[in-house]
Order: structure tokens, then sequence, then C-alpha cells
């Protein structure tokens, strides 16, 4: 049998990234990936889309905009607590640093407006984004198999 567990380097579990966000001061947020690779947020989220169930097709069928509001909804609601791991950065309105936690995490995701929620969410769901940075990138992917 062939090994191939060298290919194990790609795999983003339990691997962190930081996202500057597109505010004021440019804090950032650590992030686990929100994918296969992170066991419970994939949990969470499948009990979300249980729980919506027939309701929440025959919602989108007739607003199809609903499934947009419910990812946004579903991402402020699971990220707090599977996906952000720690923050840099952040302060409350006052400009006082904010510590770390899940609540004040909840509470910020809260604020955010839906398109900055979702910048988070297009990141998070990259697993590429959650590789060493010394792994190649596509150039250098691509000039290899030209050799």
């Amino acid at each position: 049998m062939t090994d191939f567990s060298n290919l194990n380097q790609y795999d983003p579990q339990g691997r962190k990234a930081w996202f500057p966000l597109p505010i004021e001061g440019i804090p950032e947020l650590e992030l686990m990936h929100a994918g296969g690779s992170n066991k419970p947020y994939t949990t969470a989220l499948g009990k979300r889309v249980a729980k919506r169930g027939a309701a929440g097709r025959a919602e989108v069928k007739a607003d199809p905009g609903s499934a947009l509001k419910w990812q946004v909804d579903t991402d402020r609601a699971l990220f707090p607590r599977y996906v952000v791991t720690g923050w840099r950065g952040i302060t409350d309105s006052a400009d006082a640093p904010v510590p770390f936690s899940a609540n004040a995490c909840a509470e910020f995701f809260d604020a955010l407006p839906d398109w900055i929620v979702q910048e988070i969410s297009a990141f998070a769901g990259v697993a590429s984004n959650f590789l060493p940075d010394d792994m190649p990138d596509e150039d250098e992917v691509e000039a290899q198999a030209k050799n």
C-alpha cells in the first residue's frame, strides 16, 4: 500500500489564522476553519440546518434573499462559540480594550454589519487560509508541475 501521509500537512484541523477586520484600527480575529476540519462547528451547523427543515426550504422558495439572512444569523450564532478563538485590538465605544470571551464575541458579532460577518465567514470557510505560511502557493505548485 502506498503511503500518502505527506498530505496530512494540508489538513487545516486545529490550525488558526488571523483575519484583519475592515474597520478602524484594523483589529484582528483569530479563527479556526469553518468547515469539515472543525467538527464542533459542523455538528452545530448540521443541527441548525436540520431544525430549519422544510419550513426553511419553503421560506427560501418564497423569498430567496432569506437564505442569506439565515446564513448571516447562523454565523452570528455559531462563530463566537466554534470559530473565533481570540482577538486583538477590539475596543468598545469608549475605545477601551475588550478582553476576549465567547460572550463578548457574541455581542461583538451582533453589533457587526452583515457584510463584515459575511467577509469573516468567507475567509473562515477557505481551508487554505489555515495552512502554514511556508506552504507553496499556486504559482509555485504550477512551476513545480512544469518541471
